[in-house]
């Protein structure tokens, strides 16, 4: 992930795969702000069987001191 500064940004999931048992790849396009269209990738633990059940959910992408954190936004 290219450096991004601290903060709270609004994206949604554009792509999602399996990186190994238990990480996933998650690739986010920023929706809002100055990274308008900007689209990033991350690495987290896999919580689900099927990654592509993540495609086009909306959430937000937490980072803090440098770490990215992405949380869907479950009541969209």
């Amino acid at each position: 992930m290219s450096d991004i500064p601290d903060g709270r940004y609004d994206v949604i999931v554009v792509d999602a795969e399996t990186f190994d048992e238990t990480t996933i790849r998650i690739e986010l396009a920023m929706v809002d702000g100055d990274a308008r269209g900007d689209v990033i990738a991350i690495r987290g633990p896999r919580r689900s069987s099927d990654p592509v059940t993540l495609l086009g959910l909306p959430g937000v992408l937490v980072v803090e001191n440098g770490v990215p954190s992405f949380h869907v936004e479950r009541g969209a």
